[in-house]
């Protein structure tokens, strides 16, 4: 079994009839995105009590247990960083300040778990917005590639599901799957831009061969370890293709 370069991949998916400069055409001919939204307010308060509820089914417990055996690590010689891998993630740094906290009973260390449990709050509020304008950027701007249509199904209120969710997502199935008529919901409209330079923050890493949505991720990418490793690594190929070049004459 022949080994094909990831980057040659894309390479052939984005010359492949449908292709673009963002990628391959889309696998399957009937697609449809059903996304599920919310009014923001009511979306806010849903993520506060999903974390609330994650505290009042231990989470705070289940930190305690990790830096500890995290901190068993740092005195076995190990040395993890508190500044890089999962102490970086939504959940963990908010709450550092208050897990080195030696007393837990003092008020101190109560201030502590407030001012990091109000951090987790904000922190996941934000990631939702982040993912929102993820789905935009990628999927609500008509490029020079295939996109599926979105149909916005409203979940602001409950009580209302097979109203606004299930019955309109039934409809849109049946339709694409030719078996019922079109839907009364029309998709979203999509953003016209003229070119995929046009594009405000989405970008193609052409020497990682990955799309970048939003300035925040491009930024991060740009930094990242993986990026500069592909860098030494493509100099490195480039380097020998020289000497060989050099030896052949």
């Amino acid at each position: 079994m022949s080994r094909v370069k990831h980057s040659d991949l894309i390479k052939e998916q984005m010359s492949a009839e449908g292709g673009s400069q963002l990628g391959g055409p889309l696998r399957y001919e009937n697609t449809v995105i059903l996304w599920i939204t919310a009014d923001q307010e009511v979306l806010d308060k849903r993520l506060d009590d999903r974390v609330d509820d994650m505290m009042s089914r231990g989470l705070l417990k289940e930190l305690e247990e990790f830096h500890k055996e995290y901190n068993q690590r740092r005195i076995q010689g190990e040395s993890p960083s508190y500044t890089q891998g999962i102490f970086q993630s939504i959940g963990l740094k908010e709450f550092h300040t208050y897990l080195t906290q030696e007393d837990k009973s003092c008020p101190k260390a109560e201030l502590l778990l407030q001012e990091g449990l109000d951090a987790l709050k904000i922190a996941t509020r934000r990631y939702a917005r982040r993912q929102i304008k993820w789905i935009r950027g990628r999927f609500l701007r008509s490029v020079d590639r295939p996109v599926p249509p979105v149909y916005a199904l409203d979940a602001t209120d409950p009580s209302m599901w097979d109203e606004k969710v299930y019955n309109p997502a039934e409809s849109i199935v049946k339709s694409i799957l030719g078996t019922g008529p079109p839907p009364e919901q029309q998709p979203l409209p999509k953003e016209k831009v003229s070119s995929i330079k046009n594009l405000k923050g989405e970008r193609l890493c052409r020497v990682c061969m990955r799309i970048f949505i939003g300035d925040h991720q491009w930024e991060i990418h740009q930094k990242s370890k993986k990026h500069h490793a592909m860098l030494r690594k493509k100099k490195k190929q480039e380097d020998q293709k020289l000497v060989n070049k050099i030896t052949t004459c």
